[in-house]
C-alpha cells in the first residue's frame, strides 16, 4: 500500500511507501480517495469527473503489487492533468519515505 500526496496547488505529487512515515500529515480539509480492487473503477471515475476540486488529496492506492500501485499514480497523474499543464511530465513524481 502506498499513500500519495496530491496538491493542486504546489502541482506536486509526493508517494509515501511506509505506513509509519512521519510526512503523511492529512489535515482537516483534505479530500481522500481509496483505490484497491473493491472500487478501482468507481474511484478512476470519480477523478474522471471531477468530483475532486483544486487544493490536497490523499490517495491510498492498495492492491498488494508495488509496481501497479506506483502504475496507477502515473495513471492519476494523466487524468487529472490530461493537458500535462498542472502535474507535468518533466517534473518526476517525489518520494517521500
Amino acid at each position: 500500500m502506498i499513500n500519495v500526496l496530491v496538491d493542486s496547488k504546489a502541482k506536486r505529487m509526493t508517494i509515501h511507501r511506509r505506513e509509519a512515515c512521519t510526512g503523511v500529515e492529512i489535515k482537516a480539509d483534505d479530500l481522500s480517495l481509496k483505490l484497491d480492487v473493491t472500487n478501482v473503477s468507481s474511484a478512476l471515475k470519480k477523478l474522471q469527473d471531477g468530483d475532486y476540486g483544486e487544493g490536497r488529496m490523499w490517495l491510498e492506492i492498495d492492491f498488494g503489487d508495488v509496481v501497479f500501485e506506483h502504475a496507477m499514480v502515473q495513471y492519476v497523474r494523466t487524468i487529472l492533468s490530461p493537458d500535462y499543464e498542472k502535474f507535468s511530465f518533466n517534473r518526476s513524481i517525489g518520494w517521500h519515505c
